[in-house]
């Protein structure tokens, strides 16, 4: 598809867009990043930028498969900053920006000092000392940190634990706080419920949405 076409094809989309369709989220978030770049085509952002910017509207992975879309179809660019660790940031940017690596450079220096080991495990820290002081307040009691056993029972099946138990009113929660960015992975969602219930506690799971 040629972009001239995709243009005129994103109008149409666009003109019918319903708030009850499958896809409606899906155009409207191309059509608002869309809008981003072109009110600023020098403009650079990563992907996980873009999806904290238009978190409250819409899911990461909408966010994620938008910026793609518009990838496959020319409109953007990606560049790619390699790290010494094989890790690296994917930049996007306005197919008409010639000049990004300036501003690419400086985002990547920020990238990489915030996404040091000690900052992100200081932010986790900091958000369990927070949650728990707030669950005690309501309540809770904290009964058990990093729990793979409780109440005679033993959770083995994978090496996962639970960050927290906590009990209140006879009933005994287990606690996970997630102070990430990114959302949790569905296997590990999956493995956190199941230790649960095998334990016999009512998942209590704190994390970014």
């Amino acid at each position: 598809m040629g972009i001239d076409n995709y243009y005129y094809d994103f109008v149409e989309a666009r003109e019918d867009y319903n708030e009850s369709g499958p896809d409606s989220y899906f155009v409207e978030a191309q059509w608002k990043i869309r809008e981003i770049y072109e009110k600023d085509k020098d403009s650079v952002y990563y992907l996980r930028q873009m999806q904290i910017k238009f978190e409250e509207d819409y899911f990461h992975w909408i966010t994620n498969n938008a910026m793609l879309s518009l990838l496959k179809l020319g409109f953007l660019i990606d560049i790619r900053m390699e790290r010494e660790k094989g890790t690296g940031t994917r930049y996007f940017i306005h197919k008409s920006n010639r000049y990004p690596r300036r501003r690419i450079k400086r985002m990547e220096k920020l990238v990489q000092e915030y996404s040091d080991e000690t900052i992100t495990r200081s932010c986790g820290h900091r958000a369990e000392d927070l949650f728990c002081s707030g669950l005690a307040l309501r309540g809770f009691i904290p009964k058990a940190k990093k729990v793979r056993y409780y109440r005679g029972i033993k959770w083995e099946k994978t090496g996962h634990d639970l960050d927290f138990v906590f009990e209140r009113d006879g009933v005994a929660y287990g606690c996970e706080i997630k102070n990430t960015l990114g959302y949790i992975q569905k296997d590990e969602m999956v493995t956190k419920l199941e230790m649960c219930e095998y334990l016999g506690l009512k998942p209590l799971f704190i994390m970014r949405w």
